[in-house]
């Protein structure tokens, strides 16, 4: 009799844990679904106001007056919206932000440093609020999602992590971005000081030291042809960091150098020089941005050309107070 009470038992509820299953389930799609769709939607805000405030930093360097820069740093943004997630809203704001990291919106009267954008999936998308699955069985058509980024402008570069070139770059030399400059040898001035034209200081051609440590000719390559892969700061104080100098190494490092035209990296520059040979020692002021356009180091009147290039985000670098305010080495980054 027990037996049959039971069977009878199991027969009624297996309907509903078979609904509370289903539920389950749907429930999970629809959970997944909307984890997923905030992070694409973090990914459009994100994408968006680093892009848009590249735009706004170029422009500015370039001369263009505030409201243009604003507009084509919003085209930008929708442009790297309709990339990501054509159905995403996004709503691009400028501004600056404080030493606490707070952001604040200016008027087109103010120049902008920062740039906030703001992504959704709701009624006013383009899309509409994101789409469930099995909500509408509970009569729940969707759901709505908002993101927000934020990105600035640090003007400041005090260090770089790694990647850095061993190549001293004087600064009073320095041409506008897009023009070439030779950085050795040195200028006129060290040819009427009787130096010729292979040498910065007597006995010293300018390659930088940038481990004060061991400095042979197999280390100096590597940092030619791969970077220095070591953080090399300066002091936010001091504004500057004296470096030695590399005495020779010039023939052996043909090869290295050319086999580098056509590459863009950062490289130090300095503001002077003192002593002599393996006692020479360079300050360093900040960091610029140049492609190397050409470099031959055997023969008669060698030398090393590069091209200054223009602004980018750049990685692998410290953001803070540099001795040198360089237009073309500025970090476009994300604040979290």
């Amino acid at each position: 009799m027990q037996l049959v009470q039971r069977r009878g038992q199991i027969v009624v509820l297996a309907p509903m844990l078979f609904l509370v299953a289903a539920a389950i389930l749907m429930l999970t799609v629809d959970v997944g679904r909307i984890v997923n769709g905030r992070a694409r939607l973090q990914n459009v805000s994100d994408a968006a106001c680093l892009a848009a405030t590249q735009v706004l930093l170029r422009e500015r360097i370039a001369g263009t007056d505030e409201e243009t820069a604003r507009s084509l740093a919003v085209a930008e943004a929708e442009r790297l919206r309709n990339a990501n997630w054509p159905e995403a809203g996004i709503q691009v704001e400028f501004g600056t932000v404080d030493s606490n990291g707070g952001f604040t919106a200016v008027d087109e009267e103010t120049p902008a440093w920062a740039t906030r954008v703001h992504a959704t999936r709701n009624a006013d998308a383009p899309g509409g609020e994101l789409e469930l699955f099995f909500a509408p069985l509970m009569g729940m058509n969707g759901t709505s999602l908002a993101t927000t980024a934020n990105a600035q402008i640090a003007a400041d570069i005090s260090g770089v992590v790694r990647g850095l070139r061993p190549f001293a770059i004087p600064q009073h030399r320095i041409p506008d971005i897009g023009e070439e400059m030779v950085f050795y040898p040195g200028d006129e001035e060290t040819y009427d000081e009787g130096l010729g034209h292979d040498q910065i200081v007597p006995g010293n051609w300018g390659l930088l030291n940038l481990n004060s440590g061991s400095f042979g000719s197999d280390e100096v390559r590597e940092w030619i042809e791969h970077g220095y892969n070591m953080p090399f700061l300066i002091d936010p104080e001091a504004g500057s960091k004296w470096v030695d100098g590399g005495p020779g190494f010039r023939a052996t490092m043909n090869r290295p150098l050319q086999d580098q035209v056509g590459n863009s990296f950062l490289m130090v520059v300095y503001d002077e020089v003192i002593g002599s040979g393996s006692n020479a020692q360079f300050r360093c002021v900040g960091f610029v941005r140049a492609t190397i356009t050409g470099a031959r180091l055997v023969g008669n009147n060698p030398y090393v050309r590069c091209r200054i290039e223009d602004i980018e985000a750049l990685r692998d670098v410290v953001a803070g107070a540099g001795g040198f305010e360089s237009p073309n080495v500025v970090k476009v980054q994300l604040m979290w």
